[in-house]
């Protein structure tokens, strides 16, 4: 006959012991879950506040475009723009205490103080952004406006001096070319298929240059030797030809790749392979300043949206493919076989505060522009597109090969970007020009 056997104090205890054990270990992993679950919700919340602002940014900037090529919609309701995946919504109102001036005299213009606020909206987030501008009212002036030209459309437009040698030449296809400053040909560099080459200091021609296009010229060209028609193959208008100033707003470029940042990445050193996604490369993330992308046909750079702005200086070496627009904050180093293939409407290459060249051996198709530095084409290179040096200038020596493609540069997203200016001096702004950000 069996007995029954009891459980032993000590096994009681176990039990117990064992029970609240796994009750720590449950409440644990339900606070853990919870923090988890509450850092996940602060962190989706913060990006969405970042991207939130961001949009209210880039929908404000591409309001003041709209506002500078044509004034006259100040007083029409701001259309709402989708940006991003997000919605921005802008209203132009009189701020508090705005005031109008008078230059005082004849001819003199009124000027008024504006608010826009445009208002970012992403995930569930809004956020404000506002500034203030001032508008001219125009009153006193009359003529043409001479703040607002036509979106650039052309081939070349150099703010400095341009200069072309060797067995160069840029194929205009029916296009224009304007230089503020001086245009210098040596050798046997050409202008081809053009309709008119402009500019408003003077053509210097040494070799065996030649323009196939119009001329307009405030001197007459110096040329080494014959007549002015043995170089240049069309009419030569000589007077006053006006400075001009012509810029693109880069700023919905950054807010577009800021907002699919991969954040935390080193780019000294990558695998021979490596393919670049990351669409905002930071200064921390490139020891030394410079991203140098040393490529194969493997790594290739293919940002998510199509869009690179690097904070600092881009250095292209090696055939890697570059499925991107590329912008550099510093300059932009772009050698070896290395090859550009557009991205849709967006331009090809862009610098800031720094120079860009493009060397021998690389395709670039796209619109070649630098904000504030030069543009320097050398060797075989081949570019099929436009280029824009505001304040720089143009170089193309050796036996490069240009040929116009219509390139006039569209935003992210497909908004204009151009920021139409001008008139005499060539001083940048327009009838609405940005006073100050108040938030």
């Amino acid at each position: 006959m069996k007995k029954n056997r009891q459980p032993n104090g000590k096994q009681g205890y176990a039990l117990i012991i064992s029970l609240i054990f796994v009750g720590l270990i449950a409440m644990g992993s339900i606070l853990l879950f919870r923090s988890s679950s509450q850092e996940a919700f602060v962190e989706t919340k913060r990006a969405n506040h970042i991207r939130a602002t961001m949009i209210a940014e880039a929908g404000a900037h591409q309001a003041m475009v709209l506002l500078k090529a044509d004034p006259s919609q100040v007083d029409e309701p701001v259309p709402d723009v989708s940006i991003n995946g997000g919605t921005c919504s802008s209203v132009i109102t009189d701020p508090e205490g705005a005031t109008v001036n008078s230059a005082g005299g004849a001819g003199a213009n009124n000027v008024v103080r504006k608010l826009l606020t445009s208002t970012g909206s992403y995930g569930g987030e809004e956020v404000d952004a506002a500034l203030i501008f001032t508008q001219s009212d125009d009153s006193g002036s009359s003529g043409t406006d001479p703040h607002v030209l036509e979106l650039f459309d052309g081939a070349l437009f150099c703010g400095g001096n341009a200069l072309m040698d060797g067995a160069t030449y840029i194929d205009l296809a029916g296009a224009t070319a304007h230089v503020n400053g001086q245009i210098t040909m040596t050798g046997s560099a050409q202008f081809r298929n053009g309709t008119l080459v402009s500019t408003c200091t003077g053509i210097y021609l040494s070799g065996y240059p030649e323009i196939f296009a119009s001329v307009a010229t405030p001197t007459t060209p110096s040329i080494p030797w014959g007549s002015p028609s043995t170089f240049i193959h069309g009419t030569i208008a000589v007077g006053s030809v006006p400075e001009e100033m012509i810029e693109i707003d880069l700023e919905p470029y950054r807010v577009y790749a800021l907002a699919g940042d991969i954040p935390g990445h080193n780019y000294q050193n990558v695998t021979w392979n490596y393919q670049y996604t990351d669409p905002y490369i930071s200064a921390d993330e490139i020891p030394g300043g410079t991203l140098k992308i040393v490529g194969n046909s493997y790594k290739k750079v293919v940002p998510v949206g199509g869009v690179l702005w690097v904070e600092g200086n881009v250095e292209f070496t090696g055939d890697s493919p570059v499925y991107a627009c590329v912008i550099a904050t510093g300059s932009i180093s772009f050698k070896g076989a290395t090859i550009h293939l557009q991205q849709g409407g967006l331009p090809a290459l862009m610098t800031i505060n720094g120079t860009l060249e493009v060397g021998a051996g690389c395709t670039v198709y796209g619109l070649v522009y630098s904000h504030n530095g030069d543009i320097v084409i050398s060797g075989d290179a081949t570019v099929e597109g436009a280029f824009i040096c505001p304040r720089g200038n143009f170089t193309n020596h050796g036996s490069g090969k240009i040929k116009y493609d219509n390139s006039r540069p569209y935003g992210p997203n497909g908004e204009i970007v151009m920021l139409p200016t001008g008139g005499s001096g060539g001083s940048s702004g327009g009838p609405a020009s940005v006073s100050a950000w108040v938030k």
